[in-house]
């Protein structure tokens, strides 16, 4: 219980500080977005004239990000919260 309360804690607080910084195309695991998103986007992009859409699912992604880099990252631009 308390793994989870902390894991939710720094979601929150990594969720506030990046948020913005995310592309407006992306629509997984983020508030508000989901399927129906990004479905209404694809649809959007389509009466604008696009033809071509890609999915992509980057699976095992972050296990082949450079931890310390990483947390270096994180280090720099999260306030104390």
């Amino acid at each position: 219980m308390v793994d989870r309360t902390v894991q939710a804690a720094v979601a929150n607080v990594l969720r506030d500080e990046y948020e913005s910084q995310f592309s407006d195309g992306s629509h997984g695991f983020r508030p508000q977005r989901g399927c129906r998103t990004a479905i209404n986007q694809a649809l959007k992009y389509a009466n604008e004239g696009y033809t071509y859409a890609i999915d992509l699912d980057l699976r095992k992604f972050f296990d082949t990000v450079n931890h310390s880099k990483m947390l270096q990252v994180l280090y720099k631009t999260i306030k104390d919260h």
